[in-house]
């Protein structure tokens, strides 16, 4: 009977766990979205009062219509979308990922435009979904493109690393990194939406693999994937 108990209790942990964090991501969109969605409401609430006589009034208002827009469907639209999918997945197809194939993408994408490079004798395979290391290692040179300097990228068959110079991160924010929405309080200019590492963690937990972070001496991080 205590086994039993136990086991309803645990069931019932879980599905208040579930709620709760559902209710977390609730409130987290809804302030996302309240910043674009204001922007846009004064600006054509300022189209429809002047843009009719000043062009110059209906162009500005226009344009900013169509930034916040644009920006909150790259920004936070597309992001979630990506995220709950990922999330909704229980199992991938997997096949061998070459290395090199993988090396040679990220160099044609971040070399010439970046500055990254990443060696493409880089040998060895990994097991899982072809897109999904990808789409994870781009996150994660992403994220050092935006807030640091001097990124390199190592990978060997058992790990890949994003090593950069720049931002010096706490424990508290190391520890928050992949968590959704989570951004540092230097970044809080609207600048992305604090889904691309909550993203990395979700693909790399569907495909049986480890992201993490430390610190790089003297500043620095270090992001890392593992089989």
């Amino acid at each position: 009977m205590s086994t039993l108990a136990t086991g309803f209790n645990q069931m019932i942990a879980r599905v208040e766990g579930s709620m709760e964090q559902q209710r977390r991501f609730v409130a987290d969109v809804s302030h996302e979205l309240k910043t674009p969605l204001t922007v846009i409401e004064g600006y054509a609430k300022l189209l429809r009062r002047w843009g009719q006589s000043d062009p110059a009034v209906r162009d500005e208002a226009i344009d900013h219509i169509l930034t916040e827009s644009r920006q909150m469907r790259e920004d936070l639209i597309e992001p979630m979308l990506e995220l709950s999918r990922f999330s909704s997945l229980e199992e991938v197809e997997t096949e061998a990922i070459a290395l090199t194939e993988l090396a040679e993408q990220l160099t044609e994408r971040f070399e010439r435009s970046h500055g990254v490079h990443v060696p493409i004798e880089a040998m060895g395979t990994w097991r899982g979904h072809r897109d999904s290391l990808q789409r994870l290692v781009v996150i994660l040179i992403d994220n050092s493109l935006k807030y640091a300097t001097d990124t390199r990228v190592t990978m060997t068959p058992d790990r890949i690393e994003v090593r950069d110079h720049g931002t010096t991160l706490s424990e508290e924010d190391r520890a928050r990194l992949f968590d959704r929405f989570y951004r540092l309080d230097e970044a809080r200019d609207r600048s992305g939406s604090g889904l691309g590492l909550a993203i990395a963690k979700e693909v790399a937990d569907l495909n049986g693999w480890t992201v993490g972070s430390y610190a790089n001496a003297p500043d620095g991080s270090v992001f890392y994937v593992t089989k």
